[in-house]
């Protein structure tokens, strides 16, 4: 289990289901993992961390949970929610390290990855992982896709023969991952989140578009982007990476 301490110290936590028992396994600092899973025989514990506080890339960790030995499992990549299969061989992950997200395989011997990791299933986004159940099947939380959807255009008032005109899509692209749209004052362009974590800027005229992360909002619950009156800046509100909120 994660402890917060205060914002900036987490720490990672084994308790006994028995007699309630805890022990400090290791004190992080702002930095907190998606997913924290024990093996079946109890020896090891594998999480996610950030890497960076300006980048999102994260990597896993194998650590014994007696504390003698620690590994890091380093990729250029989103590496998280790691959970133990069953006969306590391997982990199974989340990465997008074939360049969309997917879920992997990694075998693990005495603590240390013991083969590359393998591709299970492409291009898939299972959200938060529960475990697996008895016959050996993973199991996850759908992702939640809070204010996530396609954008449509619709004209107001416009009315042709057998009723208004139907709304179209504006984005063709990325579906199902569109949300908080906002007209800039001239109508000529639209602000628009993306995936969460990207602030699109969209030409409507000729449909080329400006994708920026600004640093710091990495880590997007993002408010609706509001244009300012000279159409030259976008407001919106989000968290960075340690949590924080602002404008």
């Amino acid at each position: 289990i994660v402890i917060a301490l205060d914002t900036d110290v987490h720490q990672l936590v084994l308790f006994s289901v028995k007699d309630g028992r805890h022990r400090v396994l290791k004190s992080l600092d702002w930095r907190w993992p998606e997913t924290a899973s024990v093996s079946p025989d109890g020896r090891y514990l594998v999480y996610d961390l950030q890497v960076h506080e300006d980048a999102p890339d994260r990597n896993l960790f194998v650590m014994a949970t007696d504390g003698t030995s620690e590994i890091e499992i380093a990729h250029p990549a989103i590496d998280a929610k790691p959970v133990w299969t069953p006969d306590g061989r391997g982990i199974v992950f989340t990465s997008d390290r074939s360049g969309s997200e997917g879920l992997w395989y990694l075998e693990v011997t005495d603590g240390q990855a013991s083969s590359e990791p393998e591709l299970l299933v492409p291009n898939v986004r299972p959200g938060r992982p529960i475990g697996f159940t008895t016959d050996g099947s993973y199991l996850a939380k759908s992702r939640f896709t809070w204010r996530m959807g396609n954008i449509y255009v619709a004209a107001v008032g416009e009315v042709k023969p057998g009723g208004a005109q139907a709304p179209r899509k504006a984005i063709q692209h990325d579906e199902g991952f569109q949300s908080l749209p906002c007209w800039s004052p001239d109508g000529k362009n639209l602000a628009y989140t993306l995936r969460g974590d990207h602030l699109v800027i969209r030409d409507i005229e000729t449909g080329r578009e400006r994708k920026l992360r600004p640093k710091p909002f990495l880590r997007w619950r993002s408010w609706r982007p509001r244009w300012t009156p000279d159409g030259q800046s976008v407001v919106l509100g989000g968290s960075d990476s340690k949590g924080r909120w602002g404008l």
